[in-house]
């Protein structure tokens, strides 16, 4: 869907700091989870990826001036 697929390769960047261990058990182990950030080949952010967009936007924001922002997620699955 987002690009060609000569451009398809992708690559999934585990933030650190949103990992957690969930607090539920399932039948053999435990749950984790971490929020990734999207990149390509060479490293830089996907621009389809709205966590890297947000995080841009915000940089921005916070160089105008701006230091408190209200937002709501939207979480999806597949």
């Amino acid at each position: 869907g987002f690009v060609r697929i000569e451009e398809s390769d992708m690559y999934l960047k585990p933030d650190i700091n949103t990992f957690v261990i969930f607090p539920w058990t399932a039948e053999k182990g435990k749950v984790a989870r971490f929020i990734c950030d999207i990149a390509r080949p060479d490293g830089t952010p996907f621009e389809g990826d709205p966590r890297s967009n947000l995080k841009r936007v915000l940089k921005e924001m916070e160089e105008l001036g701006f230091t408190s922002f209200n937002l709501g997620p939207e979480p999806e699955f597949f």
